[in-house]
């Protein structure tokens, strides 16, 4: 399976802030153009949201994990596909992190009457 593919499976929700008009933003401005299709596709449910800002001070990725954890990257001056290994680090980052699965969001056998 391809990492990008494994996204959901690591990340909650995905978010995308850039200037519209600023030149430090045009990578950013091509990495969504360019992979926003692809990745909604290999990930339907995963929530990732494309925020265009006037007067940011720089563009950045973040990414929210499990238990409110997030980071986030400053991808000014980047271009796209530096930006996707950005992308593929916030990845990799979550696959470190405690998921709610790993410690039994389940019911618990001795709540079960």
């Amino acid at each position: 399976m391809s990492w990008k593919a494994a996204l959901s499976n690591h990340i909650r929700e995905l978010r995308v802030h850039f200037c519209p008009v600023a030149v430090s933003s045009e990578g950013a401005r091509s990495f969504v153009q360019k992979n926003y299709s692809n990745l909604k596709a290999l990930n339907p449910n995963l929530p990732i949201l494309i925020r265009d800002v006037d007067d940011i001070d720089h563009p950045r990725l973040a990414a929210r994990y499990d238990y409110g954890e997030e980071s986030e990257v400053n991808i000014s001056n980047l271009d796209d596909r530096q930006i996707m290994k950005v992308l593929e680090t916030l990845l990799r980052t979550g696959e470190t992190m405690p998921r709610t699965e790993d410690i039994g969001s389940g019911p618990r056998t001795d709540d079960i009457i």
